[in-house]
């Protein structure tokens, strides 16, 4: 093969990458026509996982301070009533 075949073999694959992956991220409802839309709904996405997972966090540590409320008053209520 000479170069000029090769240079247009290399830009052949350069086209059908692009077409493929311009199709492939269409099918996924990426808008490739509008790159700052696309980099927008990713970056809510992000901020959405994020938030749920400090949510989880956050509901983690007040289920845990009501168990523990609950177990330091039943101690309570149990040594107050042992006394009597």
């Amino acid at each position: 093969m000479n170069e000029a075949d090769l240079a247009a073999m290399r830009q052949l694959v350069k086209e059908a990458s692009r077409e493929g992956t311009g199709e492939a991220l269409r099918r996924a409802g990426i808008d490739v026509d509008d790159p700052r839309a696309s980099q927008a709904d990713m970056l809510f996405l992000r901020q959405t996982r994020k938030g749920a997972e400090a949510m989880k966090g956050r509901m983690i540590t007040v289920f845990l301070t009501a168990a523990m409320t609950a177990v330091i008053a039943a101690v309570w209520a149990g040594f107050k009533g042992a006394l009597k």
